[in-house]
């Protein structure tokens, strides 16, 4: 899939405020695709918190808003994003004031392609069905918070935001300006030491060597070698940027397993150390099926929250708190 999902490449446009926090939703897209006999089913079970007429939806980039109570049943698009807005009738598309998410899908001739993302934010508990698979987070919400900032490594403390988002590090002190701009730096410079002569990865299935500023890993045996052109910095790699662009090396090193390209496609050897991505170690583990968008190249060795399925509906599940005994 995509970098940040189907629907698109990258957050951009008009910002938003909610509790000191500024998200950028997706720029405009090209007039809406054409409409499709796919539907979705929006499920309420957040336990009492939000009635179905406090749920409001929305399809496409700059659509209108719907309450869950009298339309229950959006029709899809093609493709594209389906927004959620929670409380009261947002005054427009761009009123990001209360609790808002949203969900990415490819549609058509009985397919789905659809996915849940938390590459910029986790707000909203959802999960999406469809043809016997699921995907998404239903954890109880609260919980979720007070976890993530009782057990985070002190960097990512920033990274909570009121009770309305835990937000990516990349947008909590980890840009080129921020207190933790420097992160990864000592151990992208350690891996890029490791081979600045060749020698056999710790599996002895790869030998690494750094060549004119480029790591490069080759199989033993021959095979196809990859290849990372310069090192890259904290920012390239939480943003999948300059020489972050890279699927293959931006996952390693934010899972921590950048120093042999066997664990790469291993996911019991992913965040088992100090410094990775632990914002996209924490979504990982209260997901469904242990799948989400946690950064920007979470697809890399199949980890995001994504799946295809036939079917006409496409199921929408909202949670909240588990309720109370």
């Amino acid at each position: 899939m995509a970098r940040f999902g189907i629907a698109s490449l990258i957050f951009a446009a008009a910002a938003l405020t909610a509790a000191g926090l500024t998200l950028l939703p997706p720029a405009s897209a090209q007039g809406p695709a054409p409409a499709e006999k796919g539907t979705f089913t929006l499920v309420n079970k957040t336990n009492g918190r939000w009635k179905d007429s406090e749920i409001f939806w929305a399809l496409g980039d700059n659509g209108e808003w719907h309450s869950m109570a009298k339309e229950p049943n959006p029709k899809a698009l093609k493709g594209g994003r389906l927004y959620f807005y929670m409380g009261k009738q947002p005054a427009n598309f761009a009123d990001r004031t209360t609790y808002w998410d949203f969900i990415e899908y490819n549609q058509g001739n009985g397919d789905w392609h659809v996915n849940t993302t938390q590459v910029d934010a986790f707000c909203l508990p959802i999960t999406i069905e469809a043809g016997g698979k699921i995907a998404g987070i239903k954890a109880d919400r609260s919980k979720m918070f007070a976890d993530f900032a009782k057990n985070c490594p002190p960097e990512f403390k920033d990274c909570v935001k009121g009770d309305f988002w835990i937000v990516s590090p990349a947008k909590a002190g980890f840009d080129g300006a921020g207190p933790h701009k420097d992160y990864f730096q000592k151990y992208i410079d350690d891996v890029w030491d490791m081979y600045k002569t060749e020698k056999p990865t710790p599996s002895g299935k790869f030998t690494g060597k750094v060549v004119d500023g480029a790591l490069i890993f080759t199989p033993v045996g021959g095979g196809k070698e990859f290849k990372c052109n310069a090192k890259p910095n904290t920012q390239n790699l939480l943003l999948g940027e300059g020489v972050g662009n890279n699927p293959n090396f931006c996952a390693a090193f934010n899972r921590a397993v950048a120093e042999d390209p066997a664990d790469w496609r291993n996911p019991s050897k992913f965040y088992q150390k100090l410094p990775c991505n632990w914002y996209s170690k924490f979504m990982h583990e209260h997901t469904v099926d242990g799948k989400c968008y946690g950064f920007c190249y979470d697809d890399a060795s199949e980890q995001a929250a994504f799946f295809s399925a036939k079917g006409d509906s496409l199921t929408v599940t909202f949670y909240w708190d588990e309720e109370k005994k």
